[in-house]
């Protein structure tokens, strides 16, 4: 394709962002509307360039819950650009970091992520890849898995090598869709998506009515060769071979004569200027069918025939994705805009990228991207328990303290609420986080309540799945948590001691305190207020710290601080027969 001479490193730079804003704003805008979104309100609004509140009725068919979605907040589409982006940062060991932390590491935040990718996700957490034969992964399902969930999250690719002033690496692509989705109905449309934004970036001057459409029919090289095998994992090719019946290469040229026939279609629809026309055009595409929705290559097309329909106004593009009846609006619009974005710059999408989750993020990542500004740690494993063990201890932290994500972040909680359960034995908070590079999550817990017990009922011990949670006025202060506090008068010099040469893990973080393996806490010794010589203080979490406040009055045990409030939490302190000072705290 003629680029009509090379961009100025600033266009370019604005550009990069555009479309990583892009991308992010047609996710918040169409997110609502989505076939899937769950959302509680069903009608559609008018077509409007304004975020929404909205309510999404989460947690599936046996843990439904209420989940407030806040305007301009994204979807997993956006948090997975973010979550590549931050794995190319890792240079050549992108895809080790991409399938050992990042995957590992998504279901903890995801909102509203495909079956196929978290299938792949959990199957990454285990050790073993989705493709392999394993009690954690269904290989068929895998390779039947060609929707648009690699084509959404490509975008990184692009950027860095428009940075590095190199074409697109086919075998890159392939192998990041490759982590997720093992059908070429995937990866085509990733690809095709690729090469698209691709020419965006790249391209000088104005783009002509339906030239972008045509380039990717003159100029296939891009996303219709087909990858070198070898540049996948071991085991994939055989994987592929004893699951699937046809060969691969038939299956490739089989879904790239699929694309072509989809552009011609888009071409045709570029002849008419109605907008049921439009509409009409997209149904013929796929994307509006039940059972093309989500489809790799519906999408990549899709999005390709509104951008380059809409170049000319950006934001009619935008809105007719995000508002697209029956369709996977979130996606849709996040490509169309996206490519939008690198086309026009961002000044069209004003004031919404600005006021889109975490914009100066995205736009950081963006440039970080773009410049080649690497960073050096080392992938590690990121495991099912080691998820579990970070579930287990947000639950306990207070607004304002830290804790490690899996994936190596530090996240400080903002704030957590109780969200509406449909059930009456269930209990459910969202944690509110924020990273330290300035991206903010949520993160959901569920617990059931066990059911009160009538006289004649059987005592038997509870199923390993709920958790007793009494509530206020409860006649049993049940323990949540126990661990022990250090005081220490050098923090800065203990911490390591036990990380580095002990070996404990560090998982909660204050600035005058560190957690070690959610048990042992380091205390700066000013802050931790023992009797006599000793320098240990044990410390509960319970759930009736009345009851327990009582209990202790009524035994005549010595009282160190009466029982009161700090930071929205009440606590007391006692001692125990020996003198050891006891902290009672009031479980979330």
């Amino acid at each position: 394709m003629d680029t009509r001479g090379a961009q100025p490193v600033s266009d370019v730079t604005s550009r990069a962002t555009a479309a990583f804003l892009g991308a992010a704003v047609g996710d918040a805008l169409g997110w609502p509307q989505e076939n899937r979104s769950s959302n509680v309100d069903r009608k559609t609004p008018q077509p409007s360039m304004a975020f929404r509140a909205w309510l999404r009725r989460s947690g599936g068919r046996f843990n439904a819950y209420d989940e407030p979605v806040a305007a301009g907040t994204y979807s997993d589409d956006t948090q997975m650009i973010c979550a590549v982006a931050r794995s190319l940062l890792r240079g050549s060991a992108w895809h080790e970091w991409l399938t050992a932390v990042e995957l590992p590491s998504f279901p903890i935040y995801q909102r509203g992520a495909g079956r196929a990718l978290l299938a792949a996700s959990r199957a990454w957490s285990a050790g073993v890849p989705p493709w392999q034969e394993h009690k954690a992964t269904e290989p068929r399902a895998y390779f039947e898995a060609g929707g648009n969930g690699g084509a959404m999250r490509i975008l990184p690719h692009v950027v860095a090598a428009v940075g590095a002033g190199r074409p697109l690496g086919v075998n890159a692509l392939f192998r990041d869709v490759g982590a997720s989705h093992g059908h070429p109905r995937a990866s085509v449309g990733a690809a095709l998506h690729a090469a698209a934004l691709h020419m965006s970036l790249t391209m000088g001057g104005t783009l002509g009515y339906g030239e972008l459409i045509q380039s990717l029919l003159d100029d296939s090289s891009q996303w219709a060769t087909i990858p070198d095998l070898k540049s996948m994992p071991e085991g994939w090719v055989a994987a592929w071979k004893s699951t699937v019946r046809n060969a691969f290469e038939e299956t490739w040229r089989t879904t790239v004569d699929e694309v072509r026939s989809l552009l011609l279609i888009a071409q045709k629809g570029m002849g008419s200027g109605a907008l049921a026309s439009e509409q009409d055009t997209l149904k013929e595409l796929g994307c509006t069918a039940v059972k093309t929705i989500g489809s790799g290559t519906a999408s990549a097309v899709g999005a390709i025939y509104l951008a380059s329909r809409s170049a000319a106004n950006p934001k009619s593009g935008l809105l007719a994705a995000a508002y697209l009846p029956k369709a996977d609006t979130d996606t849709l619009a996040s490509m169309t805009a996206s490519l939008l974005g690198a086309l026009a710059g961002g000044d069209w999408m004003m004031p919404l990228a600005s006021q889109v989750q975490d914009a100066p993020y995205l736009a950081d990542l963006a440039e970080r991207i773009l410049l080649q500004r690497e960073m050096s740690e080392e992938a590690h494993r990121v495991t099912k328990s080691g998820a579990e063990r970070f579930l287990s201890s947000i639950e306990s932290i207070e607004t304002g303290e830290v804790l490690s994500l899996p994936d190596g972040r530090s996240v400080t909680l903002d704030a957590r609420e109780t969200l509406r359960s449909k059930s009456q034995s269930m209990h459910v908070e969202a944690f509110h986080v924020r990273s330290d590079d300035g991206q903010t999550l949520q993160i959901v817990r569920i617990h059931k309540e066990a059911p009160v017990a009538s006289a004649t009922a059987n005592q038997g011990s509870l199923p390993l799945t709920e958790t007793r949670r009494p509530t206020r006025g409860s006649s049993s202060p049940a323990v949540s948590r126990v661990g022990v506090q250090v005081a220490v008068s050098q923090l800065a010099v203990m911490r390591p001691f036990y990380e580095d040469i002990i070996g404990m893990t560090a998982t909660r973080i204050g600035t005058d305190f560190v957690t070690l393996n959610d048990v042992l806490a380091l205390s700066a010794s000013e802050k931790l207020e023992t009797q006599g010589p000793s320098r240990v203080a044990v410390y509960v979490n319970v759930t009736n710290i009345d009851e327990l406040w009582l209990r202790v009055h009524r035994g005549g045990i010595r009282v160190v601080d009466k029982l009161s409030g700090d930071r929205g939490r009440r606590r007391f302190r006692c001692l125990d027969p020996e003198g050891n000072v006891l902290e009672v705290r009031e479980a979330h």
